[in-house]
C-alpha cells in the first residue's frame, strides 16, 4: 500500500468519528432553533469537511478504490454540494436534513471503508 494511502487512511479512522459528532451536534442545534450554536459547531466542521472533500479528489489517484469506495466518495461530494448551496442561502432546515440524513450515513460507510481497508492491509501484512 501507498505510504501516503496508508497515513490518510489511518487519519480517518481516528478523526471521522469525531467529525459525526460535530455534525450531528450542529445538525441538532439546528434543529433545535439554535442557529447561532449551530453555526458555530458547523463552522469548526469546515476544515474536517474540507480533507474530506481533498481525500476524496486525491485517494483515487494515489490507488485503484473499490468500487464501494468510489459510490461513498461521489455520495459525499454530492452531498456537499447540496450543503455549501444550502449554507449559502443560510437554509439551517436543509443543512441539519443533509448533515443528520445523509452527510453523517456517508461519513460513517467512508469510515468503515477506511478500516476494511486497514483490516485488509494487516491481513496482507508479512510478518
Amino acid at each position: 500500500m501507498n505510504e501516503l494511502y496508508r497515513e490518510i487512511t489511518e487519519s480517518g479512522i481516528e478523526y471521522i468519528p469525531r467529525l459525526i459528532e460535530g455534525l450531528r451536534q450542529a445538525a441538532a442545534y439546528f434543529r433545535q432553533g439554535n442557529d447561532t450554536r449551530g453555526i458555530e459547531a458547523f463552522s469548526k466542521a469546515f476544515d474536517g469537511l474540507e480533507w474530506v472533500a481533498a481525500v476524496i479528489e486525491g485517494l483515487p489517484k494515489l490507488q485503484p478504490v473499490s468500487p464501494e469506495g468510489e459510490e461513498t466518495f461521489q455520495r459525499i461530494s454530492q452531498t456537499l454540494s447540496q450543503l455549501e448551496e444550502a449554507w449559502a442561502f443560510q437554509d439551517f432546515v436543509s443543512i441539519a436534513d443533509l448533515t443528520e440524513y445523509e452527510l453523517v450515513e456517508s461519513l460513517e460507510s467512508l469510515h468503515a471503508w477506511f478500516c476494511q481497508g486497514a483490516v485488509g492491509e494487516v491481513a496482507h501484512a508479512k510478518p
